[in-house]
């Protein structure tokens, strides 16, 4: 799983994502940059907002292999966001939840 992996990595640091040619529901940011804090969580916080992107899926973007995925988020009619990112030189299509909100 993709915060296993980074908590391997390290445990003490934040990690900071940036999130490109994204889509989603109308009005969703093309680019963002967010932050996860160090626990085993996939919920990253919006830089400069106070919107929450919880990532759902992640597909390696080489390979087609699925990193993770939690099951039946997809059944909850929750519109999604899909990503970009580059974890460690890997390419990935993240897809979450972007939760409402604007600047803090």
């Amino acid at each position: 799983m993709l915060e296993t992996t980074v908590n391997k990595i390290n445990l003490k640091k934040w990690l900071h994502m940036h999130f490109t040619a994204c889509q989603g529901a109308p009005g969703t940011p093309n680019n963002f940059e967010a932050t996860k804090p160090p626990t085993e969580t996939t919920a990253f916080h919006v830089t400069g907002s106070n919107q929450i992107f919880e990532l759902k899926r992640a597909v390696n973007k080489i390979s087609g292999d699925v990193l993770f995925e939690i099951k039946g988020f997809n059944h909850a009619n929750m519109p999604t966001v899909s990503c970009d990112i580059d974890f460690f030189g890997t390419p990935y299509r993240v897809t979450g939840i972007l939760t409402p909100g604007g600047p803090h």
